[in-house]
């Protein structure tokens, strides 16, 4: 299967070109002519490279036979991007490429959504993510609703796993815990679903091995990636602690908390389950193997 892959280069993208990649798929990796490449450094030989910045989207289609669009791309907004740059990226983007989907008659268009989008009202720094990444799913809704294209919109829980951004929540803690600094934390309370990387990863390959098996309604379905049990934010401190016999002291409290953050968010994966789905890693393995990652 040939698939166009957004967000290559990042840290859930880097994973999926890894998955796809060993299982024969003949990946395009959509990417930007400054983009670091060195979580796919080693698939720039096996994959096709395209620069957005250099290329239009329509000659992509143009030349090339896409079977699946595999959006991962987005911007948070966390290091003060301008609210343009991130609609850019989570919206215009993806229903740019949705639209020459639709042209071209390009059977599926797989969306990394966000476990935020759960949250009715206002959800403080992260705002302008969350909308423009919403807008595009009630848009797209519309537009594939009378066409040969098909959305799975995948809703993600919290990620973490090698390769992530080093200024993240959870490469940080790590990095001062291997190191035995203290770490200072808000009060932490708030309960997440936290899942591997790689699983998310594992679940993209398993639906793109039964995407005639998927029950769309009106050629769109959501299905959501998480463990199916959350905990709070403080307790999975503890257990990464646990895990790198750290000496490290934990000061919660120590910072305040940035507010108007979700205070729970766990996944159903009742649909996934329903197709087959099994999870793979264990929270043990996939700590170990994040934190060797850091080591």
């Amino acid at each position: 299967m040939k698939i166009a892959l957004t967000g290559a280069t990042g840290f859930l993208g880097s994973h999926i070109v890894e998955q796809l990649v060993r299982e024969g798929h003949e990946i395009i990796l959509l990417k930007r002519s400054n983009s670091d490449v060195w979580r796919v450094k080693q698939f720039l030989d096996t994959c096709i490279a395209v620069d957005l910045d250099k290329t239009s989207l329509s000659s992509l289609f143009a030349d090339h036979a896409i079977d699946t669009i595999i959006h991962a791309a987005t911007v948070y907004g966390r290091h003060d991007e301008k609210k343009e740059t991130i609609y850019a990226a989570n919206y215009e983007l993806p229903i740019k490429l949705l639209e020459l989907a639709i042209e071209h008659r390009v059977p599926w268009f797989i969306n990394i959504d966000t476990f935020f989008n759960k949250q009715i009202g206002p959800v403080g720094y992260l705002n302008h993510y969350v909308l423009s990444k919403r807008r595009f799913i009630e848009e797209g809704k519309e537009k594939v609703r009378k066409s040969n294209t098909k959305i799975i919109n995948l809703v993600v829980e919290h990620m973490y796993g090698p390769k992530d951004a080093e200024d993240k929540f959870i490469p940080q803690v790590i990095k001062q815990l291997l190191t035995e600094q203290d770490v200072k934390l808000t009060e932490a309370k708030q309960k997440r679903d936290f899942i591997f990387v790689k699983e998310v990863a594992g679940v993209i390959s398993f639906l793109l091995d039964r995407l005639e098996s998927i029950p769309f309604k009106d050629a769109f379905v959501t299905y959501e990636i998480g463990t199916g049990e959350c905990m709070p934010v403080r307790e999975f401190v503890k257990l990464l602690k646990q895990a790198t016999n750290s000496k490290s002291k934990l000061f919660f409290g120590a910072i305040p908390s940035r507010g108007k953050e979700m205070e729970e968010s766990v996944a159903d994966p009742a649909g996934l389950r329903a197709l087959g789905w099994k999870s793979i890693y264990s929270r043990e393995e996939s700590m170990n193997r994040t934190i060797d990652s850091y080591r």
